[in-house]
């Protein structure tokens, strides 16, 4: 329990409940359309807010993958990536070369992805920085 506490005590602020308390975009929306999105942070809060962050890049990342054919392709590229379970991430990295890379967690991969297959992907909870 205090483990989870620790990993969500950001959801306790103030601005971050403001930020979460409605909205009118769905990540499943980059699915359908060409959408631009931007995450805007000042430098000095990255600390601060850099759950909330990484919450937000995992949440898009899943919500694009969901319900397409075998492909999760990236408005930019991602680095570092990082799964919940280990296994083998089927990627396409910038240089347009696709190959399979082993993951553990706790080890964030140095790669920057373009894209991530669903064929060949053992692993899950998949997570990238932009």
């Amino acid at each position: 329990m205090s483990n989870a506490q620790r990993h969500t005590h950001f959801l306790d602020s103030p601005h971050i409940a403001k930020v979460l308390s409605r909205s009118d975009f769905h990540f499943s929306d980059l699915r359908h359309r060409i959408t631009s999105l931007f995450l805007v942070l000042p430098p000095n809060r990255m600390d601060a807010y850099s759950h909330w962050l990484r919450l937000l890049v995992s949440q898009a990342l899943q919500d694009t993958a969901r319900g397409r054919r075998d492909i999760c392709r990236l408005l930019s590229a991602s680095r570092p990536l990082s799964v919940k379970t280990p296994g083998t991430v089927r990627v396409t990295i910038q240089d347009g070369s696709t190959g399979d890379v082993t993951i553990h967690p706790g080890q964030p991969f140095p790669i920057r992805v373009k894209r991530v297959w669903l064929t060949g992907t053992t692993a899950t909870g998949i997570s990238g920085l932009v």
